[in-house]
């Protein structure tokens, strides 16, 4: 039997993520699931403020929260697979946005958050980098006129993330396995 909040929110990643769990184990995959997001994101937090932001780099942001979410909700992958797509996602996000202010005639100004969405879907389809925070990200890089550099901590912070969740996946207890 699923979890009862699981089917009532609609949500079947936490149950896809936990599937390899027998079901009487799902509520302690569930906690150890929540306790890694939570240790990841104190972890980046910590990092931040101790590390980052004296070096001039702002790592944590709103849609880290999303990143979290879906390290550790979704049936996780591999090390390198998961690098590509949320890294490579905001890499690709990041350089669209920087191109577009950089290209993009005063006259198509007003259509400058429909462009940027545009061009950040095809660059992570057409890499196969497809990761929605990023896009996110990307779009507010544009909306708020940001340039490359403002896209350095938003990297470090899903770097740090992403290492908090391989290594939370070496650690003993119900979750489960990459695929």
């Amino acid at each position: 039997m699923a979890w009862p909040p699981v089917q009532a929110a609609g949500c079947t990643a936490g149950r896809q993520a936990a599937s390899s769990v027998p079901s009487d184990d799902f509520s302690s995959a569930v906690a150890a699931l929540t306790l890694g997001a939570a240790a990841s994101f104190a972890t980046l937090e910590a990092a931040n403020l101790f590390v980052f932001l004296p070096a001039g780099f702002n790592a944590v942001a709103g849609g880290h929260a999303a990143v979290t979410a879906i390290l550790f909700c979704m049936p996780p992958k591999t090390a390198t697979a998961t690098a590509y797509n949320v890294l490579g996602g905001h890499a690709l996000a990041a350089l669209a946005g920087v191109a577009q202010l950089a290209a993009l005639p005063a006259s198509l100004a007003f259509a400058s958050k429909t462009l940027i969405t545009v061009a950040i879907v095809l660059a992570m389809k057409s890499f196969d980098a497809v990761h929605p925070p990023a896009a996110a990200f990307g779009f507010l890089a544009v909306a708020g006129n940001k340039g490359l550099v403002d896209a350095v901590g938003p990297l470090l912070g899903c770097a740090v993330l992403i290492a908090c969740q391989q290594l939370w996946l070496q650690l003993p207890g119900p979750k489960a396995k990459a695929a």
